[in-house]
């Protein structure tokens, strides 16, 4: 993945369902949106300020539906949210 790319996944969860993701960073440090079944994002994550190690991802689905992680690099972003 390179600055300005972004990758998209989609995973169906019932409601109260649990999500664990963890995004391996190797050579460019990413961050992860949590978009919800309503286009809304529910989070960001950007833990690890280092273009090596893991992003951890864990959600609890409020309501059932199918959510989306955008995968992004921090390369270029205009502000940061830890």
């Amino acid at each position: 993945m390179a600055g300005g790319q972004r990758h998209s996944y989609q995973v169906t969860l019932s409601a109260g369902q649990y999500l664990s993701v963890a995004v391996e960073q190797r050579g460019i440090d990413l961050f992860v949106s949590i978009i919800g079944p309503d286009d809304r994002q529910i989070a960001e994550v950007d833990s690890e300020a280092r273009a090596q190690g893991q992003e951890i991802v864990m959600q609890v689905a409020e309501i059932a539906g199918r959510y989306k992680l955008d995968v992004q690099a921090t390369v270029g972003r205009a502000s940061r949210k830890l």
